[in-house]
């Protein structure tokens, strides 16, 4: 998936979830978390103290430093990424607007599930973390267990956590300083 065609991929699906889920508030994290997926006060939607922020060279160079992630895209320039998240492989997309080059979005995924147990386990797991952080969700939809998504909103930002049919789970990170201007530069193009 090359830079610019990232955003037209999770534009519409990001479209679609602030429209569902409107944000009022969103509690401070409630307990300690050896992963830390947050706020940190500098207004910026953080994941492990690196803000969804900055350009795309300057969000994974922070990744590759701090986390000892990899670029894993066809060329350096390719806004993915690898790496471990507590004990999980996990796969990172960074996400721009059209014609800018400023991270407001990341997609973090896991590996494929064995198994809809598997998938199951992992997504239930993930929504109890991110619960502790973000205290109840604004929007749940688990009626089908193959497409769960769960929705908490903060002032920094929307985190979406989602399942699908091939046994993956995904968790949005969204900025929302970023998504503003992301919405401007695609309502003015």
């Amino acid at each position: 998936m090359t830079m610019n065609k990232f955003p037209y991929v999770i534009i519409p699906f990001l479209s679609v979830l602030l429209l569902a889920a409107q944000p009022s508030f969103c509690a401070t994290p409630l307990v300690p978390s050896a992963i830390s997926i947050g706020q940190d006060g500098s207004g910026h939607l953080t994941f492990e103290g690196i803000e969804i922020n900055g350009t795309i060279e300057q969000v994974m160079t922070a990744f590759r430093k701090q986390l000892k992630f990899k670029p894993s895209g066809a060329s350096i320039n390719d806004p993915v990424m690898k790496g471990k998240f507590g004990n999980d492989k996990v796969t990172v997309l960074f996400g721009t607007p059209p014609g800018m080059d400023l991270v407001y979005v990341m997609m973090l995924q896991y590996q494929k599930s064995d198994s809809f147990t598997g998938m199951q386990t992992r997504y239930e797991n993930v929504r109890l973390k991110l619960t502790s952080l973000y205290g109840e969700p604004e929007t749940s939809n688990e009626t089908d267990p193959m497409h769960c998504l769960t929705v908490f909103l903060c002032p920094e930002g929307q985190v979406t956590l989602t399942t699908s049919e091939d046994n993956v789970v995904r968790i949005f990170f969204q900025d929302e300083k970023n998504a503003q201007l992301a919405k401007q530069a695609s309502s003015n193009p």
